[in-house]
């Protein structure tokens, strides 16, 4: 702590190469968490001022669950309309002549020309592209903040901006009809800024990662993607129904439903569900730090020509990213580097498949089965549904059913440990050392099992010493499974993803619809290999308290340490999963923008030479090569 001239304590300046968000980082001279080198706090953790309402009130995912079944119910039952009402907009101002009236958000059979569909695409491209652009650096830029403000804010903040794009829609259906359909980039552009659905998605992950054990993320992860799925097939059974029952009507009825339960979500939010990090800074004044004389030199005369390249693609290095998700210096680093690259790379492929084809699959059956509009909203409909229902009970089914067939003696949090024969007691010591010449390894068939000046320490014999002679280098340390990732896991990817693999091959070769909704129910397992994915990233990087407890004391002291040194402000797990669902978000962000336009494009010029399918057989490959990643994980 520094003081100016007229004594006021100003903070010191830290440098960092956090990505675009360096200067959001932990100072050295502040905890990260309030209160954390203070010692009035009670033995959990809780300072003891602090109110009842703070130490009974903790935070449930159940409560989180409920949130997202709300707000995918709002998002599922406008999807359809939301299309509807865009077409009708741009159709509105093409259509020049004779024809009907356009009914703004409902379902105009003089709309489906050509002229319109092709300026419709053109519209969504662009309005993609505004939306995937603005949400790639705005999730990243909030991910990071949600580990100074906590999580609960972030997606608060979200929700109401994904609520405000439903409200310009609406303004838009009942301005004049001299309205410009342009006003829709508006939309986009909240959209956007608001990070999408993803950032909601990605805080869950987190808000799961701060308060369950890794032994339970699988299945909680699960749960949160399944409220996601229920509700976007729920949502548009829901809006089929209304639109049945009220015609053309009132087409905006719909609207006003998901607006009300948008705001249904956002009143719930902060009445059930509690902060995962109760004792982040409250408010965006504590999460942004005030500049130092220093720093506003540095800002100021920034540095100019290479200098200033260098430092910007210093900022945005995947190493450094890497480098701070897995410090070097941990044990296992070079393993735990490996799966989280790994994990990543999973991670995305699942990701293409699950977003590149959200329009082929309404496209290709129209071309192919002759479906309309029901029929689609049926499909859209069942294939949700069972992603809800692998996501909430297959992933428990599954982990019981691979837990039964491992060895009982092998439990999922233990590292299996080589079977030995007894040995006779080692001879009493003597005040000789031992000589290496009279270990013979013929001789002594056991001779691990015995204690030798040159044998080295090994986590499993904590009384054994090493040798002072400098001549002997250290084995590698074994591997244990803090740095290694669950078997399990890994058999779970593998078989979502065959799963997947398997629904997109019978995608391109079936016949008749009801075939290709069935395969479209296998291909429903993938969102298991996409949740496991990400608790397994987050056990990576944030593992649970239990397995340090699990370890030997002196990994057990190394965990208190890092502890300690979130508690001081120098980052830590909870920090950490801020950071790997920031770069995450990123990448998933740059998958949007590029996935569905490739797909896109290959079913575009596929279609016209009768080869519909192929875009399936394209993403059944790149499913291929994540089933192939697995198979280099380090698993324990």
């Amino acid at each position: 702590m520094h003081h100016d001239s007229h004594g006021t304590a100003t903070r010191p300046s830290v440098e960092s190469d956090n990505v675009e968000l360096g200067w959001l980082d932990a100072r050295d001279d502040e905890p990260f968490l309030p209160d954390a080198r203070r010692s009035d706090d009670d033995g959990d953790g809780i300072p003891r001022n602090a109110t009842a309402e703070e130490k009974t009130r903790k935070p449930r995912v159940i409560w989180l669950t409920v949130f997202f079944l709300i707000s995918s119910l709002s998002f599922g039952i406008a999807v359809v309309p939301r299309m509807n009402l865009i077409v009708s907009l741009i159709c509105r101002q093409t259509l020049q002549g004779d024809f009907d009236p356009v009914v703004i958000g409902g379902y105009n059979r003089q709309c489906q020309v050509d002229a319109v569909s092709a300026h419709t695409a053109m519209v969504q491209s662009a309005g993609n592209v505004i939306s995937g652009v603005l949400s790639a650096a705005v999730a990243a830029f909030l991910n990071v903040l949600s580990d100074r403000v906590g999580r609960v804010p972030i997606i608060a903040y979200t929700a109401t901006v994904l609520a405000a794009v439903e409200v310009v829609l609406v303004l838009l259906a009942k301005a004049p009809s001299t309205t410009s359909y342009r006003w829709l980039y508006l939309a986009y552009t909240l959209d956007g800024l608001s990070g999408s659905f993803a950032t909601v998605m990605a805080m869950s992950s987190a808000y799961i990662s701060d308060c369950v054990d890794e032994e339970k993320r699988n299945v909680q992860v699960g749960r949160m993607h399944g409220a996601m799925f229920i509700g976007i097939a729920v949502g548009p059974a829901m809006s089929s129904g209304i639109v049945a029952g009220s015609g053309q009507k009132s087409p905006l009825l719909v609207f006003y439903l998901g607006l009300a339960m948008r705001a249904i979500s956002l009143v719930y939010l902060p009445l059930f569900v509690a902060e995962s990090l109760p004792h982040a800074r409250k408010g965006l004044a504590g999460a942004f730090p005030v500049f130092s004389r220093a720093r506003w030199q540095q800002i100021t005369k920034p540095a100019r020509g290479v200098d200033a390249i260098l430092i910007k693609l210093r900022k945005l290095s995947p190493r450094k990213w890497l480098d701070r998700l897995v410090p070097p210096s941990s044990p296992g680093s070079r393993r735990l580097r490996r799966n989280v690259v790994l994990l990543l790379a999973i991670n995305l492929i699942c990701y293409i498949a699950a977003m590149a084809t959200s329009d082929i699959l309404i496209l290709y059956p129209q071309v192919v089965f002759k479906w309309g509009n029901v029929e689609n909203n049926m499909f859209m409909s069942v294939i949700n549904g069972f992603r809800a229902v692998v996501s909430t009970l297959g992933i428990p089914v599954l982990i019981f059913f691979f837990q039964r067939r491992r060895s009982p003696a092998l439990p999922l949090d233990s590292t299996p440990i080589p079977h030995t024969t007894p040995t006779p007691a080692p001879p009493q010591p003597t005040t000789s050392p031992t000589s290496p010449a009279m270990l013979d390894p013929s001789a002594f068939p056991d001779l691990d099992a015995l204690t030798s000046p040159t044998t080295p320490i090994s986590p499993y014999q904590p009384h054994q010493h090493p040798s002072d002679d400098p001549a002997m280098p250290p084995p590698p340390p074994p591997a244990t499974h803090q740095d290694t990732l669950d078997p399990l896991d890994r058999t779970l990817i593998v078989t979502a993803i065959l799963f997947d693999i398997f629904g997109y091959l019978g995608y391109a070769a079936s016949p008749n619809g009801i075939l290709f909704t069935l395969c479209g129910a296998a291909a429903a397992f993938g969102a298991v290999g996409l949740s496991t994915s990400e608790a397994a990233l987050t056990k990576i990087v944030a593992p649970s308290s239990s397995s340090s407890a699990a370890a030997s004391p002196s990994q057990a002291r190394t965990a208190r340490a890092m502890r300690e040194e979130a508690m001081a402000g120098g980052g830590g797990s909870s920090s950490r999963v801020g950071e790997l669902m920031a770069g995450l978000g990123l990448l998933q962000s740059v998958v949007r923008i590029v996935a569905p336009a490739v797909v896109n494009a290959v079913y575009g010029a596929t279609v016209a030479v009768g080869a519909p399918g192929t875009a399936f057989v394209g993403v059944a490959g790149v499913l291929g090569v994540g089933a192939a990643l697995t198979w280099g994980l380090v698993v324990g």
